[in-house]
C-alpha cells in the first residue's frame, strides 16, 4: 500500500533497512570501462535533474505500474500506484530517464526549490510558439509526444496530438544532438508504425546515427534501427542489424530478442533453410511464447522438416 511504500521510505532515511555506507554504494551509479555513467545504481536508477540527485525505481505489468522517487539531500518522496501500466509505460522508464514521465515532471516543477540554480536548472527553455503549448518546456514537449503516441493506438485524437506535439518540439530542436533518446527514438518509431514514417523520415534517421554511435551494443537502438530500414526498404541492413542484436553478450533475454530471432528465421527460410532453421529452434529454446512466437516457431519448422 501507499503507507507501506512510505513507511519503508521513513525506515531507508534512518538507516533501519540498510547503513548509511550501503546506501551510498547502491545510490551511485555504476560506470562503463570508459568511465561513461549508467543512470543504475544497486536496484535504483539515479540521475542528476537540474542540479539534484534523484533516485527511484518502477513497477509494470499490463494491469499495475508504480513509481518510487526520492530527491537525495531533501525531505522530498513520491510515491504512485495505479492500476493500469498508464504510470510507466508511456515514458518508456525501462529505458532509464525519468525526465520522460510526466508525473515526475510535474512533481519536479512544484516541489523542487521555487527559485536558485537547481528550478532554473530544471526549467530549460521555454517554447513561444505552437497552438496549445505556449510556454512549455521542450523536453515537456518530447514527454507530452511519447505519452501521447502511447495513447494513439486506442484513441485517434491522441495520434493527431502526438504528431502535432512531435512537429512542434523537432521544429524548436532540428539538430537532436542534445535530445537523441531511446525515448525520443521509440516514440518516432511508434509514428512511423502509425504510417506517418515520411513525416518524420529525417528526425528518426537523425536520432538513430547518433544513438548507433553513442550505443552501438543496445539491443533497443538496434532494434528501432532495423524497423526503420525495414520501412525504408533497406532489408539488407535491417537483417544485418537484426543480426548484431541477437549476438550481443551479455544482454537480457527480452522481446526485441525473441522478434528479432523470428524476423530473422522468416527472412532466411527460403534463402537459408539450415540458418532459418537455428533462429526458429532459439525461440523455442527460449520457451517465452510472446505474441505466440514459440507456437509458430513450433508449426514453421514441423512444416520445413516435413518438406524434407
Amino acid at each position: 500500500t501507499m503507507r507501506d511504500l512510505m513507511r519503508f521510505d521513513r525506515m531507508l532515511d534512518n538507516g533501519t533497512v540498510c547503513s548509511k555506507s550501503m546506501k551510498a554504494k547502491a545510490f551511485t551509479r555504476f560506470q562503463s570501462k570508459k568511465g561513461e555513467a549508467f543512470p543504475y545504481g544497486l536496484g535504483v536508477f539515479a540521475q542528476d535533474i537540474g542540479g539534484a540527485s534523484v533516485v527511484w525505481s518502477y513497477g509494470q505489468y499490463d494491469c499495475f505500474s508504480s513509481l518510487y522517487l526520492k530527491v537525495l539531500d531533501s525531505d522530498l518522496t513520491l510515491v504512485l500506484l495505479a492500476n493500469n501500466n498508464l504510470m510507466s509505460d508511456p515514458a518508456r522508464l525501462i529505458n532509464g530517464d525519468i525526465r520522460y514521465s510526466l508525473f515526475a515532471r510535474a512533481f519536479f516543477r512544484h516541489f523542487l526549490q521555487e527559485d536558485g540554480a537547481t528550478k532554473q536548472a530544471w526549467m530549460s527553455r521555454a517554447t513561444q510558439k505552437g497552438e496549445g503549448y505556449v510556454h512549455q518546456e521542450l523536453d515537456d514537449l518530447y514527454a507530452i509526444a511519447l505519452a501521447r503516441s502511447f495513447m494513439a493506438e486506442g484513441y485517434a485524437i491522441e495520434e493527431k496530438r502526438a504528431i502535432d506535439v512531435m512537429k512542434l518540439a523537432l521544429s524548436l530542436e532540428p539538430n537532436l544532438e542534445e535530445r537523441a533518446s531511446l525515448p525520443v527514438l521509440h516514440c518516432l518509431i511508434r509514428l512511423m508504425g502509425l504510417n506517418h514514417a515520411q513525416t518524420f523520415d529525417e528526425a528518426i534517421d537523425r536520432v538513430s546515427t547518433i544513438l548507433r554511435k553513442r550505443y552501438p551494443k543496445d539491443p533497443y537502438a538496434l532494434y528501432y534501427q532495423a524497423a526503420f530500414r525495414q520501412h525504408q526498404g533497406k532489408t539488407k541492413e535491417a537483417i544485418r542489424l537484426l543480426e548484431t542484436l541477437v549476438q550481443l553478450e551479455n544482454h537480457q533475454i527480452w522481446w526485441y530478442t525473441i522478434d528479432a530471432h523470428y524476423q530473422l528465421g522468416t527472412f532466411y527460410r527460403e534463402l537459408n533453410p539450415a540458418k532459418a532453421r537455428t533462429h526458429f529452434e532459439r525461440i523455442v529454446a527460449i520457451g517465452w511464447d510472446i505474441g505466440g512466437k514459440v507456437k509458430l516457431s513450433k508449426y514453421i519448422l514441423n512444416e520445413m522438416n516435413g518438406k524434407e
